[in-house]
């Protein structure tokens, strides 16, 4: 771990991205003026590094690097989380029914950021190739059918560690692309 200029701690980003926390290359929408300040966008290049590790499956740089111990979630359509261990089951189960699930992050459609929040807006897509099995043992059959939808990410960010997450997408939108009646 190093600083930088600026006495910030500097966390390498994954995989291989820039640590530095005044380049701003490819982060220059959505702040109103052009280019977000050097905090927006090294907070922005933490949403991107924990979306590429969400989809290349590194849970222990997703939640160990990039969520607080105590990181509330909010999603639609389900009760808040608070913690690693339920929001990695939340993840998992997604996951164990749509095994090829990812976000498209490279680039986001959208990015933008003020003080310690960040927003993004991009795709998800999956397909359903695996049985679903919900919280309450319903289980869902696959259909082998594809989705995509938007999904939408907005984060509070403390110490280079999500403490708050708003996870967006429209399950029932989803769930309808892959066959499923919900």
């Amino acid at each position: 771990m190093s600083t930088t200029q600026s006495g910030r701690r500097s966390d390498p980003m994954w995989p291989g991205a820039s640590g530095s926390v005044t380049d701003t290359q490819g982060f220059d929408r959505g702040t109103g003026s052009g280019e977000p300040s050097a905090d927006v966008a090294h907070n922005l290049r933490l949403m991107k590094s924990t979306d590429d590790a969400y989809n290349a499956r590194d849970y222990d740089f997703f939640m160990g690097k990039r969520h607080h111990p105590d990181v509330l979630v909010h999603q639609i359509g389900a009760p808040d989380t608070r913690g690693h261990g339920p929001h990695r089951r939340d993840m998992d189960m997604m996951i164990a029914g749509f095994p090829d699930m990812r976000v498209h992050n490279n680039p986001y459609d959208i990015q933008f950021g003020q003080g310690e929040w960040t927003a993004v807006l991009g795709k998800l897509s999956g397909t359903f190739t695996q049985p679903l099995t919900f919280p309450d043992g319903t289980v869902i059959e696959p259909t082998g059918k594809a989705f995509t939808t938007f999904f939408c990410t907005i984060a509070r960010w403390q110490n280079d560690l999500m403490v708050e997450e708003f996870v967006l997408f429209d399950p029932r939108d989803l769930m309808s692309q892959v066959g499923v009646n919900m």
